[in-house]
């Protein structure tokens, strides 16, 4: 290892959400040990998938320009996600004769030990193993810093709304859950419920789907609701920054980990069945009930089942569900961020990395 620090390498991944996760983990051991941080943004072949699905250890499903900066230099952390980044993984890994330690997020395709260290969550059931780190939520990249900065930046916005502010998070269809219109009328009214004499400040997402706009738009004609867009800027983390308490839609454990980070209240919105069977009103559609029998009857790394990790961010007290009424009085302020799951992680790296010093 350098004797400034290691040298860390955030490779990126084709999801964003992935990549922010990436980001978040190099970052923070960038910080924690005092290393230095390269980005990679890699361009990816055709084969990639595919040498990913056949657990090939090789740079061929990265393009010419992306293998020439894997050349240029051998890190001490490689952190990546993805399964087409898994080959080049292993393959740096093999290069450097042990020097890398490989870090991959999420699930993997390949055989756990074929990493050093994976780090999950309980939506993708890994089974236990000494190279998988389970933590409750997903990796996240906010700071203190970070809060009060967006705080600043969206005071224009949001700084006169009534208090309690309350914000909410909508996502959309994942798997077999469908944010339809009447999941979309259920939440209106959950956010009012919640909110009440206060302000709502709301965002959708790309998977939003248009109808629980609508509904979600004529139910709340008084909330700031912000409709996703590529063309302006999302006030997402102004929201994590300027909200008392957050009502989160269960569709994405990242989105619900975040809220979670900010320190403050978290109920989270059943889209239907997240509690058990029965619970909520699920809006099916065709493709909900198709991945519902890919979960009972497929192979555990074709699917994901989002109920445990919501269990294990409840039983860790750190969210509820949307029919818990919220504390009184809540504080005002940026947040202080949970950085229970990112610490888990760091200590497992700084110990690994020690041990090849």
């Amino acid at each position: 290892m350098n004797s400034t620090g290691p040298v860390v390498w955030a490779f990126l991944s084709y999801r964003a959400g992935e990549s922010q996760q990436i980001l978040g983990l190099a970052e923070a051991a960038t910080r924690r040990l005092h290393g230095r941080l390269h980005v990679l943004r890699p361009s990816w072949t055709r084969p990639a998938s595919l040498l990913g699905l056949l657990r090939r250890i090789s740079p061929g499903g990265v393009d010419h320009g992306t293998r020439s900066e894997l050349a240029a230099g051998t890190p001490d952390l490689f952190v990546t996600a993805g399964l087409r980044n898994e080959p080049v993984a292993r393959w740096l890994a093999q290069r450097s004769r042990g020097r890398t330690l490989t870090v991959l997020l999420g699930r993997t395709w390949a055989p756990h030990d074929a990493f050093d260290l994976v780090v999950t969550t309980p939506q993708y059931r890994l089974p236990p193993h000494l190279h998988v780190l389970e933590n409750a939520g997903t990796i996240h990249r906010l700071t203190a810093a970070r809060l009060a900065e967006e705080r600043s930046r969206w005071a224009e916005r949001y700084a006169a709304l009534p208090r309690p502010r309350l914000g909410v998070l909508v996502g959309g269809d994942s798997g077999p859950f469908h944010l339809g219109p009447r999941n979309a009328v259920r939440l209106a009214a959950r956010a009012r419920a919640l909110a009440g004499a206060g302000s709502i400040m709301g965002t959708t997402s790309s998977r939003t789907p248009q109808i629980a706009t609508r509904v979600l738009t004529d139910a709340l004609p008084d909330a700031d609701l912000w409709h996703w867009n590529a063309r302006e800027e999302n006030p997402y983390f102004g929201i994590l920054a300027w909200a008392d308490a957050l009502l989160v839609t269960g569709d994405s454990i990242a989105m619900v980990s975040e809220a979670v980070a900010t320190g403050k209240p978290v109920r989270i919105f059943d889209l239907g069945g997240m509690q058990g069977p029965g619970s909520g009103v699920r809006d099916e559609t065709l493709g909900t009930r198709a991945y519902g029998l890919l979960m009972r009857h497929g192979h555990r790394r074709l699917s994901r089942d989002l109920t445990p990790a919501h269990d294990a961010l409840i039983a860790r007290g750190q969210a509820a569900w949307d029919d818990v009424p919220l504390p009184t009085p809540l504080q005002d302020g940026p947040g202080t961020p949970v950085t229970t799951d990112v610490d888990a992680a760091l200590a497992r790296i700084t110990e690994l990395l020690a041990a090849r010093r």
